[in-house]
């Protein structure tokens, strides 16, 4: 092991995971995916703080909007985009949301008051 600079820490990539989405399978892309990627410091603490005040019932779909992107890490969702993932299928948003979950929560026991709220 080896101590690591500041520059070093800064210039670290937040890590990105791919996520199989089969609910979304046509026979035009019978294996649908997209990427997930852990959430920046500030966008955790947003996300824990409406949790934790119950300021908002859009928990997995902000969720989604933070953390899907693109394979190169860009957010493939905006806020603008809130109500149309409102409206998608939950079995393929709790599958996302599981995965970001997992990427950006400590351990299960935060992820289950999560998916309470």
């Amino acid at each position: 092991m080896a101590f690591v600079t500041r520059d070093f820490i800064f210039q670290h990539k937040r890590n990105i995971v791919r996520i199989n989405v089969p609910e979304w399978a046509t026979p035009e892309n019978p294996d649908p995916f997209i990427f997930v990627r852990e959430m920046a410091v500030a966008e955790k603490d947003d996300f824990d703080k409406m949790i934790l005040d119950k300021t908002d019932d859009s928990v997995m779909a902000k969720a989604i909007i933070a953390s899907a992107c693109t394979e190169n890490g860009e957010s493939l969702f905006s806020e603008a985009d809130l109500n149309a993932i409102l409206a998608l299928g939950v079995k393929a948003c709790d599958r996302l949301f599981r995965a970001i979950m997992k990427l950006n929560v400590a351990n299960e026991e935060a992820i289950e008051r999560a998916e309470k709220n």
